[in-house]
């Protein structure tokens, strides 16, 4: 209902659905696109169920994004280098995996994780990246899952190298909690509940605002 009434175009977007029957359910529901996350498993079952969700979303005009290569998360802890090398994106079967399923989006992993970062500098292979933009067919976009927590440098750097989808949200949650935790201010009547979750809901809107801007998707809609 949000996106039927929003004054600017809102993408409806099932996001790391490894059941088929929930990315059928969302393609009867409507929704605009759909991640296939078929990551955990082998490579070749990977394609063959990605192609068919190719096939039935795009009977109905639905976009879907895969992934191939393994997104680590924060609860992994600090893995040996062998393992992350062996987790992220192969330039080459992404290429390969891109032209057979026919998606339309392919999210990378090239040391970007869910959740929060280990402490220390975040090092992203960008030439890894550049890789894969070469050897994935053009219409195809790439994603960037884990985006949270990366600087504006890094994060300005994938977007030259052809990123395009750029996701975020561990800082949104941060900021929402942040704000439901700050104490009322002084001299001012004690906010209500309602009020209380209001001023969250302002403190996510304002840090997507800020990760717009970054990203250069703010002021173009249409």
């Amino acid at each position: 209902a949000a996106s039927r009434t929003a004054k600017v175009p809102i993408v409806v977007h099932l996001d790391h659905a490894s059941d088929t029957r929930d990315i059928e359910q969302a393609v009867e529901a409507g929704f605009h696109s759909v991640l296939a996350d078929f990551s955990h498993l082998p490579l070749d079952e990977n394609l063959v169920l990605t192609k068919e969700v190719v096939s039935l979303a795009h009977a109905s005009n639905v976009e879907v994004e895969a992934e191939i290569g393994r997104l680590a998360g924060a609860e992994d802890g600090a893995l040996p280098v062998q393992d992350v090398e062996a987790r992220m994106t192969d330039p080459e079967l992404a290429g390969i995996f891109v032209k057979k399923t026919k998606v339309d989006l392919l999210a990378v992993c090239i040391g970007n994780v869910h959740g929060r970062y280990l402490p220390g500098p975040v090092a992203l292979d960008l030439t890894r990246l550049a890789s894969i933009r070469q050897s994935v067919d053009e219409e195809c976009m790439l994603a960037l899952h884990g985006v949270s927590g990366l600087s504006t440098e890094i994060i300005k750097a994938c977007i030259r190298r052809g990123v395009c989808k750029l996701n975020v949200n561990t800082e949104v949650r941060q900021a929402y909690v942040q704000s439901l935790k700050s104490p009322d201010k002084p001299g001012e009547k004690p906010r209500d509940l309602s009020q209380i979750l209001s001023d969250g809901q302002s403190a996510m809107e304002f840090a997507i605002e800020a990760k717009m801007k970054i990203f250069g998707s703010d002021g173009k809609a249409v």
